[in-house]
Order: structure tokens, then sequence, then C-alpha cells
């Protein structure tokens, strides 16, 4: 019961490093003030910057999952390429045709070629040639070619054509147009020229002899990705280019003046174009994304113990006890724990923890399930992507989850309390012996109530003598009545009875001279309507008066020698016997 918010709080807490992923892949706020700083790139960690880019574009994570993406070849598409798929791809192994040198320059050795990536549908295709894979475009695809001359002014590139039918750009440009598919075009700032690529276009294609092989030129249209738009998509600076050239391996390298808020240059500056598949690089990023997600659920972390200990709070009141941590050697009795496992409560635990492992498993099936397209990607994807889509993934998963708990204890809880109440019940046995133990024994309180009866018989018999008359029924029925004018209102009874007690009053009368006086309706109307030391009914006053007036003049004749009084007739109605009053005494 108390548990389902330390489960939860567990699940959150675990989202911590996951979390942490998407703040560091994550663009920051651009209300920061504007800073810049320079950055030379050579032509390789170009080529890495770009492709990490391209991998992390929307339209290709797109074309990945779920559609169509084709990468053909070439030197920078060998990053891109290696970018995706995850793989190391040997320079020269994924080129068509090779651009060296033309005096001097390194013999890259001969390898095995490798075919173009194809994906679809989220899985990589070996099998499928170009020609297959084009003919497999739909609008939305992605087909990922680069270029030999690019005109960044006029945002135009161009490639090679060496082949007398157009190679591979007239294999896939007549399906990319007709299918109304993306073409992205990586291609790397070295490879700026100073005409217009549609004027080198025309020259190149002037009818002269040539020496060695001059191939002609094709116009690309699609998006075209170099450092500049590479920067922008993985940290959102906006850059320009202020020079080129340098020493030391920086030969070819373009200068890139970059701008934007602190953090977006700070991460600019931090990526390294010249890492792909770095152990260590993957280190740094975990540290990051612990770091920045331990900063970003500090307030969650805090406040979720507290969430716990309300929560139990709630459910069961508060109640702080230090019994729990002394030690208790009887709780390592195996025997113990073997009945407790294999009796009803245990097998019941064992249903419940089956039920709650499969409704968790069954939606952690579903979500992983609806996500395996995403999870498939990121084998292809960039170290941030990659990390960044993990996350997201992985927050999902937990959410799902923890609403499954949600769920479970929407119905267990209740359970648990009816249970609970169940086990602090007592059974009969235990509910007999607390009676006895509280109230005594019923042999042993008939006595004491028939001694506390006996108790106050007694002292009521003893009132009898002062009595100044007894009514009875004369023989069923005695009460005894006593009137002060001075003192009271109206007479009280003194003392009532029935049967064995009504003989014992009219006993006690005659042994103390009290006057004895029958009237059988007036008794049993007396003995139901006023308990004893109470004042008789209203409704009886005539009658009584009638007695005790009797009683007085009978009195006076004995001691002052006058007439003798006539014994009053007592009129009444039989009602009044039919009454029950409070206590009365047998």
């Amino acid at each position: 019961m108390k548990s389902y918010a330390n489960k939860i709080a567990r699940l959150i807490l675990s989202g911590t490093i996951l979390l942490g992923f998407q703040a560091v892949a994550q663009e920051s706020s651009p209300n920061d003030d504007i800073v810049q700083a320079r950055i030379v790139l050579t032509v390789s960690e170009g080529k890495r910057l770009i492709a990490k880019a391209v991998a992390r574009m929307p339209e290709v994570r797109q074309a990945l999952e779920n559609g169509t993406l084709i990468v053909t070849k070439g030197t920078t598409n060998t990053y891109v390429a290696e970018e995706i798929t995850g793989e190391t791809i040997p320079h020269g192994a994924y080129v068509y045709g090779r651009v060296s040198p033309s005096k001097g320059g390194e013999l890259l050795p001969a390898t095995q070629p490798v075919s173009e990536v194809v994906y679809i549908g989220g899985e990589r295709r070996t099998e499928f040639s170009l020609q297959e894979a084009v003919d497999e475009l739909q609008p939305g695809d992605v087909v990922i070619k680069g270029g030999n001359a690019l005109d960044y002014a006029s945002g135009t590139a161009a490639v090679y054509i060496g082949n007398s039918s157009g190679g591979t750009t007239g294999t896939i440009l007549p399906f990319v147009v007709a299918r109304k598919a993306h073409l992205i075009i990586p291609i790397g700032l070295e490879k700026q020229c100073v005409l217009p690529v549609m004027e080198i276009q025309q020259l190149m294609r002037t009818p002269l002899e040539s020496l060695n092989t001059v191939p002609s030129m094709f116009l690309l249209s699609g998006t075209i990705i170099t450092e500049i738009e590479a920067l922008h998509i993985l940290s959102g600076v906006s850059s320009f280019q202020v020079g080129a050239g340098g020493i030391g391996g920086a030969e070819g390298a373009v200068h890139l003046l970059v701008r934007g808020n602190r953090k977006q240059v700070q991460d600019a500056l931090s990526i390294d174009p010249s890492r792909v598949h770095d152990g260590a690089a993957v280190l740094t990023s975990l540290a990051a994304a612990v770091e920045a997600g331990i900063v970003t659920l500090l307030p969650l972390i805090v406040l979720l113990p507290i969430a716990a200990i309300l929560g139990g709070i709630a459910l069961g009141g508060f109640g702080f006890s230090t019994e729990a941590l002394k030690p208790n050697f009887s709780k390592l009795n195996p025997w113990k724990g073997i009945k407790r496992i294999f009796g009803t409560q245990g097998l019941i635990e064992l249903v419940k923890a089956i039920g709650k492992a499969g409704v968790v498993g069954l939606c952690a099936v579903l979500v992983l399930k609806a996500l395996s397209p995403r999870i498939l990607a990121l084998g292809v994807a960039s170290l941030p992507v990659a990390l960044a889509d993990l996350g997201q993934m992985l927050v999902t998963i937990l959410i799902v989850c923890s609403a499954s708990l949600g769920l479970i204890a929407l119905v267990d809880v209740p359970y648990q309390l009816w249970s609970h109440n169940k086990r602090l019940r007592m059974t009969r046995k235990e509910v007999v012996d607390e009676m006895k133990e509280t109230e005594g024994r019923p042999e042993v309180k008939s006595r004491i109530r028939q001694m506390q009866r006996e108790l106050a018989n007694r002292r009521m018999l003893q009132a009898v003598p002062a009595a100044d008359v007894v009514v009875t029924n004369p023989t069923h029925y005695s009460v005894a009545l006593k009137y002060d004018g001075e003192r009271m209102r109206a007479p009280i009874v003194v003392a009532k009875g029935v049967d064995h007690l009504a003989a014992k009053i009219r006993e006690i009368a005659v042994a103390n001279d009290v006057p004895i006086f029958e009237a059988p309706v007036l008794a049993r109307s007396l003995y139901a309507t006023t308990d004893l030391d109470r004042e008789v009914d209203p409704r009886l006053y005539t009658a009584v008066a009638q007695v005790l007036t009797y009683i007085y003049q009978l009195r006076k004749a004995r001691t002052q020698r006058v007439a003798w009084p006539d014994r009053p007739r007592i009129a009444m109605s039989e009602e009044l016997t039919r009454e029950t009053g409070p206590g009365p005494h047998s």
C-alpha cells in the first residue's frame, strides 16, 4: 500500500540520466547576449561536421524510420554513411570515381567496394542495387548526393559527369524529380568556385580538344548542407566564412565566424568533428547528461521522498517507531518463511505480484512495439541525436509504466485497506475472551446483579416502617407511600414489590403498625407508573389523597376517640395498570 509512492519515485528517479540526455542535446535559450567566435575546420573535419548535421535532419530521420533513404557514394557521403550506419567505412571504398592530385599526393590502397547505403521502412537493405532502391522512392523520401562544385552565393551545386550514360546522377535525378523526393547535397566550402557554377557548366561543355580527362558538369537542385548549415543544425549558431587555409594540416581549411548566445557558441566550440564512435566521447556525453539531468530534476528528487512519506501518512496515518530497527532473529527462521510463502496469504501475494508484473510488462511491450522503428534507427543516428531520441523514448516508457502502476494502485490500495481492516478484526472467541476479561464471566455478572438487587431491596424495605400507608392488591402487589406536607409537593413511593417482595413489605408494615389499605387497581397503577423515591403520577393524586385522608382520620380517631371514619371507595380505571414504570422490583 505504502510502497506505490516509493516504486513510482524509483521509476521517476531512474529517468534522471535520460532527461539529462535531452538537456545536453537541446538548443539553449536565445535570450542571452550575442557573442562570437572563430572556428577553423580542416577538409575532413568539415566533412564529419556536415555528416553529423545531415544525420540529424528531421527529413532524414523520418525517411530512415518510415520511408526510403539512399546515400549515394562519394567522399563526403562516406562520412554521412558512417554517421547513419554507425560503421567505419574505409576511405576510397565508398566512391564511384576518385579525384586525386595532378602531381604528387598519396595513393590510397585498393579496397573492397561498399554498396550504397539503402534503408527502406527502417531496415538496412544491402541486397538492393541503386536502380532498385530509387524505384522504391515515394514523396517525402530522401536521397543524399554529394557534389564537386559550389556556388554558395546563388545556392547552387554541381557534380561531375564522367560516364557517357550520366552515371549515378542520370540514374537518380529523374526518379527524385518524378517521385517528389528530397535531394540533400552535403558539400564542403572547400569546393566553393570563383565563377558561378552555371557559367562553369557552360565553359566545360565547350567542344575543345582535351589533353586529359575533362568531365562534364550537371547542376543539382536540392537542399545544400555546408559547414555553415551544419553548425546551425547542431548548435543553433549563425556563421559565415571569413577565410581559408593554414599550416600544420590546416591547408585548405575554412575559417568560420560563428555568432549566437553564449551557450550556443560554446556548444559550437565543443563539437569535435574529428571524432566518430569514440568511447571517451560517449563517456563525456554521459557525464554531461548525468549532470544536466540531476540539475533539472533536483526539485523533483527533493519532493519525491516527501510525497512518498505524505502518501503513506494519507493511507495509514503517521506512526513512527524504532521497533522495526531492533534485531529479531526469529525473522531469520526459514520454517516460518516457508509457511508464510506457502500459506493462503502467500498465495494471494504471489498472484498479485504476477498480475502486477503482467500489467507493467504488457504496457512496456506495447510501448516498445510502438517505438520499435525509432529504436532501430538509433543505431544509425549520430551520438547527440541518438542520446536525445533515447531520452525521449525512455521517458515515454517511464511515464507509461508509472501510469500502469497507478492503475494497479487503484485496485490494490482498496484491497489492502480491506485486508488490513479484516486482519484487525477479532474472532468470535477473541470477542468472548475480551468480554470475559473486561466485564467478567456471565455467571459472575448474574450473581453480582442478584446481590445488587438484594441490597437495593434491603434498603427499600428499611424505608417501610416510616411509610404512612401500604396500598395492596391485596396479595400480589404492595406499594408503600409517604407524605410530608411541609417538605413534599406530593406523596412519594418509598417501597414497592410483587409476590414475595410484596408479602415482605406487608409483613414489615404489620410489625411496625403501618396501615395497610387494600385497593387493587390503585396498587397496580402505582406500581406500574411510579418508580422508587419518586412522586406519584399526577393522574393518581385524587385516589392517593382519598387514601391518605382516610389514614389520617383513622389515626385521629384512635388517638382522640372521635367517630370512626368511613372507608373511601376508590373508583378508577384499569388503564394505568397496563403502563410499565421505570425499574420495577420483584
